[in-house]
């Protein structure tokens, strides 16, 4: 539980900042040229978030608790659901649309797992 706070408070101040500055940080890194990229990266800029969280779900508590199967299971349908909505969203909306497929897919796979470990501990 204290990991998941850290992880969580951590997490909120570094993506909302990334979120909020990634207009001077796309400049400062790359130039005026690369306007078109700080909307990707604002929408990039969650996905370690769901990382962190995920990895504590997965690798810290549901492999330790021998939950392999799901774990395993829950990758594989995150990965189906990746490739299929990679197509339609990259069609409709280029790199933002990738840029969703990645968010989407890693708050998937925090979702699953947090489900699967609630399911688990709490019953």
């Amino acid at each position: 539980k204290k990991q998941i706070f850290l992880y969580l408070v951590v997490g909120l101040i570094g993506c909302t900042s990334l979120f909020f500055f990634s207009d001077t940080i796309v400049k400062l890194l790359f130039g005026a040229d690369y306007n078109l990229t700080v909307d990707v990266l604002r929408i990039l800029s969650f996905v370690p978030l769901a990382v962190a969280i995920s990895t504590v779900f997965g690798e810290e508590t549901m492999l330790p608790l021998n939950m392999n199967s799901a774990y395993s299971r829950t990758l594989v349908l995150a990965a189906f659901f990746s490739l299929l909505s990679i197509f339609p969203l990259c069609y409709l909306w280029g790199a933002e649309g990738v840029a969703m497929t990645m968010l989407l897919t890693e708050f998937l796979i925090m979702i699953i797992m947090g489900g699967l470990l609630r399911k688990q501990l709490f019953q």
